[in-house]
């Protein structure tokens, strides 16, 4: 069985990240930005909240054909910990293959980690195919079954065809379905990894884990002290 995982967006609000990893997640990736503009209001919150959790995660950016530096600046601005890995989200209205290069090269130059590039087969197809494998970065692969249940329940039903490669590349993650029963949500995506836990890790966050949330170190407080009086020496000096 595969390691499996999710990714979000404000769309599902408040998500139980404990909960998400009791029920067997292991990691997951949630909407940074979009664009040159666009920014995720639930990113900042489900970056605090992930931090102390068990969860290997990272954000994505939902490219589309606005300049690439700015897209990059727009991300790196609202990412608020460039340690945080960024997959780039690459389908409707992202271009061709030459966009999503040129977006790769400035989140680079902005000094951003892209471990993924989340590009189904069906946009790749439509915008006239072209090289994956010569961006050097994995393939996050998308293909939906469409039974329901929990993610282990519908993973039975995907067949290894899912796995095949594209555009010079082989999947290291698939999306398989977009209505998994997660943590109380009746539909989430879900994401399949065939590896172990540390290969996973090793995909994500490279030699860079994200740093927990700090705990603020407590401020010192002045307390008084009781004097009597009597026990002051006091001495009145006069002319």
């Amino acid at each position: 069985m595969p390691i499996f995982g999710v990714d979000v967006s404000h769309w599902q609000g408040a998500v139980d990240w404990n909960r998400v990893y009791n029920e067997g997640f292991r990691f997951a990736f949630c909407k940074c930005t979009e664009g040159s503009g666009f920014r995720d209001n639930r990113w900042p919150s489900h970056r605090n909240a992930l931090r102390n959790t068990q969860m290997i995660w990272g954000a994505y950016h939902y490219v589309n054909t606005s300049s690439p530096a700015a897209q990059a600046a727009n991300c790196k601005a609202h990412l608020g910990d460039t340690s945080i890995p960024v997959a780039l989200d690459w389908e409707a209205n992202g271009g061709n293959v030459s966009n999503l290069r040129n977006v790769l090269a400035a989140f680079k130059a902005a000094g951003l980690r892209v471990p993924l590039l989340y590009a189904p087969r069906w946009y790749w197809s439509q915008v006239g195919g072209g090289d994956l494998a010569g961006m050097g970065v994995p393939l996050w692969a998308s293909r939906y079954v469409t039974t329901d249940g929990t993610a282990s329940q519908i993973y039975n039903s995907v067949p290894s065809s899912y796995w095949a490669a594209y555009g010079g590349l082989s999947p290291s993650i698939l999306q398989f379905s977009s209505s998994a029963n997660v943590a109380g949500f009746a539909s989430m995506d879900v994401n399949a990894y065939l590896g172990d836990i540390g290969q996973l890790r090793a995909l994500i966050y490279g030699g860079a884990t994200p740093a927990p949330t700090p705990t603020p170190t407590p401020t010192p407080t002045r307390q008084m002290t009781n004097i009597n009086i009597n026990q002051l020496n006091l001495r009145y000096f006069s002319e």
